[in-house]
């Protein structure tokens, strides 16, 4: 699991997710981004993804229960990030126990 983080610069653009497929595509789309594209961005984004493509998975501790991911910051490069995501996880786990009063 990876999180971008984003320059407010780029809210003209609308939806800031936007961003992250005109990296990975680059081309006639190019002109949108300006000069806000960004070659180490693009390159970290494809390497990314290259790993997931051969290995199965990027390098680095998965997601998991643990709650490790990876951001993107605005300097092209991968942080390794961590949050406890426990009380959220009891949470769908407690819900799941509750009898679904459809069924």
């Amino acid at each position: 699991m990876y999180l971008i983080s984003y320059d407010s610069g780029f809210r003209n653009l609308g939806s800031f997710h936007v961003m992250e497929i005109l990296h990975l595509f680059r081309g006639k789309l190019d002109q949108f981004m300006g000069v806000r594209m960004s070659d180490p961005l693009t390159k970290s984004l494809h390497d990314f993804f290259r790993q997931i493509a051969h290995n199965g998975r990027a390098d680095g501790p998965s997601f998991g229960n643990e709650g490790n991911y990876f951001e993107l910051n605005q300097q092209a490069e991968w942080e390794l990030k961590k949050r406890a995501f426990g009380p959220l996880l009891q949470f769908w786990k407690d819900l799941n126990k509750l009898p679904c009063p459809a069924a």
